[in-house]
C-alpha cells in the first residue's frame, strides 16, 4: 500500500517554485503568452528546461507505483490553474506513460482532453495519444471521429492532430482515406487553432502521400482558410504552390 501524499500541499509547493523561478528569470519572448497560447490559464512564462527542472525535483514516497504517480499528476491536471503545472503533468505522461496499461492510459487521456484550452497542451496530449495508435487504433480512431464533430474547438483540433503527431504512424498505421475522413469535415472550420491543426495534418500527411495531397489541394485549396492553406503547403514544391495560390486568387475574384 502506498504512503499517502498530501496533493494540496505539494501542488502549492510546485506553484511557489514556478512563481519563484519566473521572478528570477528573463522576460518571456512574447509579451502576452496567454494570447499566444490561446489559454485562460495563468502563465508564468517558464521555458521548457525550467519546467523540466522543477518536475525533476519532485520526490515521491518510495512505495509509490507508477499508477500512484499518475493519480497525483491527474490531481495536478484538474486542480490547478497554472499552465506550467499542467505541462509537468504532461511531462510525466511522456516520460512514464509507457509503463501504464494502454487501456488505462487511453481512458485517462480522453478525460484529460476536457481540460485542454491551448495548442501547447493539445499538441503534447496528441503525442501521448499517437504513441497508443499502433496498439489501440480502432479505439483511438473512434474517439477522434467523435471529437471531430464536437462543439469544443480543441477537441476538433485534436481529432486531426493526434492522428499525425508522430509521423511514423502515417503510412504505417493510417491510410490516406482514414486521415481524409477526419480532415475534410474541418476544412471550413472558422476557429484559427483548428485551421492550423488541419494545415498541419495535411502537411504531414502529404510527406507520406504527396500525390493524394496534390489531388486534395487541387480540389480544395480555394476553400481552405488562409492559416490551414499556408501550413498545408509549407513543404510543397514552389511551382506547385504557385498553382494553388493562383487558384485561390481566381476564386476570390469570382466571388
Amino acid at each position: 500500500m502506498s504512503t499517502p501524499l498530501d496533493a494540496t500541499d505539494v501542488i502549492e509547493t510546485l506553484e511557489e517554485n514556478v512563481r519563484e523561478t519566473a521572478a528570477a528569470s528573463e522576460q518571456p519572448k512574447y509579451d502576452n503568452l496567454q494570447n499566444y497560447l490561446g489559454t485562460e490559464l495563468k502563465v508564468a512564462g517558464l521555458r521548457s528546461p525550467q519546467i523540466s527542472d522543477i518536475y525533476n525535483q519532485m520526490q515521491f514516497p518510495a512505495s509509490f507505483t507508477v499508477a500512484d504517480k499518475m493519480n497525483f499528476w491527474e490531481e495536478v491536471w484538474f486542480r490547478n490553474e497554472w499552465f506550467e503545472l499542467m505541462s509537468m503533468a504532461l511531462l510525466f505522461i511522456r516520460k512514464q506513460g509507457k509503463k501504464l496499461p494502454p487501456d488505462f492510459l487511453l481512458e485517462r487521456l480522453v478525460l484529460w482532453e476536457d481540460r485542454i484550452d491551448n495548442w501547447a497542451h493539445s499538441d503534447e496530449l496528441a503525442h501521448a495519444l499517437a504513441t497508443l495508435l499502433p496498439i489501440r487504433k480502432s479505439e483511438i480512431l473512434s474517439q477522434l471521429a467523435s471529437w471531430n464533430k464536437d462543439a469544443n474547438p480543441w477537441k476538433r483540433r485534436q481529432s486531426v492532430v493526434a492522428a499525425i503527431r508522430i509521423r511514423q504512424n502515417i503510412g504505417t498505421h493510417l491510410d490516406w482515406n482514414e486521415l481524409n475522413r477526419l480532415i475534410l469535415p474541418l476544412i471550413k472550420d472558422g476557429v484559427y487553432f483548428v485551421q492550423k491543426g488541419v494545415g498541419w495534418a495535411l502537411r504531414e500527411a502529404g510527406m507520406v502521400y504527396p500525390e493524394k495531397l496534390q489531388a486534395f489541394l487541387t480540389e480544395n485549396c480555394a476553400t481552405l482558410p488562409s492559416p490551414a492553406f499556408a501550413t498545408a503547403v509549407e513543404k510543397v514544391p514552389l511551382k506547385e504552390k504557385e498553382i494553388y495560390k493562383s487558384i485561390r486568387r481566381k476564386s476570390r475574384l469570382n466571388r
